[in-house]
């Protein structure tokens, strides 16, 4: 019986168990969290904005072509979310930089180039003070995303997922 024991074709035992928590997927950070639900009120905002944009818009195109101009311009912001949030909630932290520099960059631009954005946004916007509002919430919503995740925490936080990335490859 002893040749039965020591089996060559028998396939190898692996142990199964729960890993202990320090091993285990490190928690989002409650900024990170924030930061991303806050994003996703802001595509709220982007949707209800849209609906005003369009419902209250004097436009001669048809409504069957504001409806689908709606959808589509719906459909990629909640792609575009959805894109950061999920790069954001996996500790990814080239997403923080690339969001905070696309955030604060549209700010920059539109302060420099006022003059130019000025009877742009004027006209665009005078028609529709509701639109206007849901705007600057959104605007309002990704700047607090910006401050949350660039906290001395949440870096700390992204630094951690990075080397626990390069540990795991």
């Amino acid at each position: 019986m002893t040749g039965l024991i020591d089996n060559p074709y028998k396939p190898p035992a692996a142990r199964v168990e729960d890993l202990p928590a320090s091993n285990s997927i490190a928690a989002i950070d409650a900024r990170v969290a924030r930061a991303c639900a806050l994003l996703w009120w802001s595509f709220g905002a982007s949707v209800l904005g849209l609906v005003l944009r369009e419902a209250f818009s004097s436009a001669t195109s048809s409504a069957a072509v504001r409806v689908i101009i709606a959808v589509v311009g719906a459909v990629l912001s909640f792609l575009y979310v959805l894109w950061i949030t999920s790069k954001l909630k996996a500790g990814r932290n080239w997403m923080r930089w690339l969001f905070s520099l696309l955030e604060i960059g549209s700010l920059v631009v539109v302060a420099l180039f006022w003059n130019y954005y000025k009877p742009t946004f004027s006209a665009f916007y005078s028609g529709n003070p509701n639109y206007a509002v849901m705007t600057a919430a959104q605007w309002i919503l990704h700047l607090a995303a910006v401050v949350l995740i660039n906290t001395p925490g949440a870096r700390a936080w992204f630094a951690a997922m990075k080397r626990r990335q390069c540990q795991a490859s």
